[in-house]
């Protein structure tokens, strides 16, 4: 499930912007989690050649105040991409509501949201 300029698949509305050169495209494996809930949200991030490979630094936000950890289990907002992308694990926040997570990268964003619900 990827989100492109007009995202579908796992999410209800996404997309990108910037206009760096860059374009950030953000899947979620779930778009619906309960409050404290998990999951998976992966970034891609390219220029006009297709996928960065070098190594970047993609920025995870959350509206919400939800978290992200790494594949250690490391609280961070910061993730190293490997061929292009960066996985993070979404903490959704103890208050429910619809959280836009934005990923940046020089200049660039992408944006996916996820409908955090009440247990």
């Amino acid at each position: 499930m990827s989100c492109l300029a007009a995202c579908s698949g796992g999410s209800e509305s996404g997309g990108s912007g910037g206009g760096t050169g860059y374009t950030v495209v953000v899947s979620v494996s779930q778009s619906m989690v309960p409050t404290q809930g998990q999951t998976t949200i992966t970034a891609t991030v390219a220029d006009k050649d297709g996928p960065v490979t070098a190594a970047v630094q993609l920025i995870f936000s959350s509206m919400l105040g939800g978290s992200f950890t790494n594949t250690s289990g490391t609280k961070t907002n910061a993730f190293t991409t490997s061929n292009g992308s960066a996985t993070a694990i979404y903490t959704a926040p103890e208050k429910a509501g619809n959280d836009k997570i934005t990923v940046s990268y020089g200049g660039a964003y992408g944006y996916t949201w996820i409908n955090v619900y009440s247990r």
